[in-house]
């Protein structure tokens, strides 16, 4: 099932196992636990019969079997079965009916390799006999290993909007390539990716070779040097459960906001010891890909009470043999971070000061303070006394770092921020009151490097220039409006515009569509926030916006500019043929600069 005649179209046939009377077998190969195990006289296995349900799943129809246990690389697995109405009557060449009476009885995997049809032309040839891995006079083959299960890595998947692409290492395949991979479809539920083939890519690897260095019985090294194909899986999930970053929250300190409206604790519960956070009830509030969720907690780090100092230190000194005297000293202070702190979570300090004295009067001590009285004569008397007097004082500082960040009124308004990322914004038509000859160049700088370009630079950055033709801007560059005491330049992104208004030009122009994901009621709208900063330059600029409808033929050439050339609905990229329709779209006004965008 690894190639047939038109794998566009290629569906699995069915094999309609009997239900009753199926039987797995496995020798995990640990002489330990043989107790309770049978030997078919075909090798030297001991074999324990595995239970369905607990051990394993089968799909009696397509034939499919899901182990539940961990199966040991080097184990032996054999089927025993009929198929429906009792018939042993098969196309399977390896299945026998000599081992189990009236059943058929074939090897599912027999340790490391199964595999005696190196060549994979179905015939027993002399190098094959001498290499034969079970020597049970079959030709026993690697066809009952399926190859095309994708774990996507989380479950409860969304149909919405869910695609699927397929890469050649980073470029699209083509439209014949991908039908060479066979039919997939998703398993929502389960989050799992199944293609049809039973080796889906086999046919694109380019020889045998490849194809059995990547789908091969064991692990091998290098598969990457064989096979450079990438699956991207893109979709919504349906959650109303998350696993919060840290452990050991601190009870009482989660807060929760929806679209920065607060929500009641009600709502939703948190396990303080794993961080687990999930939604009680299933349809308040509503959830949707959209939801902006805010989740604030305050945590203690593992192996500690709290990220704190505390001190202390006593002295004490006998000043003569009736007195002491001592003094304590505390000091405790909590972790102040590098950043200036929210309300309510700044950091503190507190000092505490304490002195003590402790007196001890005997009876020979007392008779002598009592012998200074005029007329009074004792040795001694009947009596001691202990006295003890303590003073203690301390200084809480409730904000060691001096400063606090306070929470904005205009968390009650609705905000929608456009988007600053460079990727969103492209060349766009010109307003009412210009014309294209008189459009400038808006240039691109990469404010990256090739070596790491998924770090943002900051503008002390050298960057590259590109030229105008081959990309036009607007750019990116590590920087922002917030003061880098309360967070720093590279944890903010601005959108750089550096335009060139040289022989007569006068304006440029771009456009986003990327306003929001949701529909947005403008008509109440009171003011509109722009930050920006100019890095020099000669002359007066007018910053203009138009929110709405624009004219969709940025570059007035009367064509829908488009990568896709052949208006096929996908975009080709087959280097070797010269196709590619990944590279942008040429933006070529006349009496203005060409240049390309999406480049």
């Amino acid at each position: 099932t690894s190639n047939p005649a038109n794998p566009e179209t290629y569906t699995p046939y069915s094999v309609n196992i009997d239900s009753t009377g199926f039987e797995l077998y496995m020798d995990d190969m640990n002489s330990l636990n043989n107790a309770g195990s049978i030997q078919i006289g075909v090798d030297d296995g001991h074999y324990t019969k595995l239970v369905s349900g607990v051990d394993y799943t089968i799909n009696y129809t397509t034939g499919l079997i899901s182990f539940l246990k961990t199966v040991p690389d080097n184990a032996r697995v054999f089927a025993v079965y009929t198929l429906n109405g009792g018939s042993t009557s098969s196309s399977d060449p390896t299945a026998r009916t000599d081992v189990f009476s009236g059943k058929l009885f074939v090897f599912i995997k027999y340790g490391y390799s199964i595999n005696e049809d190196y060549d994979r032309d179905m015939i027993v040839d002399s190098g094959e006999s001498v290499s034969a891995v079970i020597n049970d006079g079959r030709l026993n083959m690697d066809i009952y290993e399926v190859r095309s299960f994708y774990r996507i890595g989380e479950t409860q998947i969304l149909d919405e909007n869910l695609n699927v692409s397929l890469y050649q290492e980073n470029t699209l395949l083509t439209r014949t390539q991908k039908a060479r991979t066979g039919k997939h479809s998703v398993d929502t539920s389960g989050g799992i990716l199944v293609f049809a083939l039973r080796e889906p890519f086999r046919q694109l690897l380019g020889g045998a070779s490849a194809a059995n260095a990547v789908y091969a019985e064991a692990p091998t090294q290098n598969k990457n040097l064989s096979s450079k194909y990438v699956l991207r899986v893109s979709y919504y999930r349906e959650a109303r459960s998350f696993q919060l970053q840290h452990t050991n929250i601190v009870e009482g300190s989660v807060s929760v906001r929806i679209n920065n409206r607060d929500l009641p604790k009600s709502y939703y519960t948190v396990d303080n010891v794993s961080g687990f956070f999930q939604f009680t009830d299933p349809s308040n509030p509503v959830i949707s890909s959209t939801t902006n969720i805010e989740i604030r907690y305050q945590y203690l780090p593992a192996g500690a009470q709290s990220q704190s100092f505390t001190g202390g230190a006593r002295a004490d000194y006998k000043l003569t043999r009736n007195l002491d005297i001592g003094g304590t000293f505390l000091f405790t202070r909590s972790s102040g971070g590098t950043t200036v702190p929210d309300v309510g979570n700044e950091p503190e300090q507190v000092m505490v000061f304490e002195g003590d004295a402790r007196l001890h009067l005997g009876g020979k001590q007392l008779a002598g303070m009592l012998n200074l009285i005029p007329g009074v004569a004792l040795k001694s008397v009947p009596l001691k006394m202990d006295a003890y007097a303590e003073y203690a004082r301390s200084y809480r500082n409730i904000n060691s770092f001096g400063k606090a960040l306070i929470d904005d009124m205009e968390s009650t308004d609705v905000v929608t921020s456009i988007s600053l990322d460079e990727r969103d914004w492209i060349l766009a038509s010109p307003a009412a009151s210009n014309s294209h000859s008189e459009r400038g160049k808006l240039l691109y700088y990469y404010y990256r490097t090739e070596s790491s370009p998924g770090v943002l630079r900051t503008p002390s950055f050298t960057p590259r220039a590109v030229e105008y033709a081959a990309k036009a801007g607007p750019y990116n560059l590590a920087t922002g409006h917030v003061s880098t005491t309360i967070r720093s330049e590279s944890d903010q992104r601005s959108l750089g515009l550096s335009f060139n208004f040289e022989a007569g030009k006068s304006f440029v122009s771009i456009a986003t569509r990327r306003l929001s994901s949701t529909v947005v009621d403008f008509s109440g709208l009171q003011y509109v926030e722009i930050w920006y900063r100019s890095t020099g330059g000669t002359g007066t600029v007018s910053l203009a916006l138009d929110i709405g409808s624009i004219n969709e033929d940025s570059d007035g050439d009367g064509l829908l500019d488009t990568e896709d050339l052949d208006r096929d609905g996908y975009l080709d990229s087959d280097p070797a043929a010269g196709v590619f329709e990944d590279c942008g779209y040429a933006f070529n006004p006349t009496g203005a600069d060409a240049s390309t965008v999406g480049g």
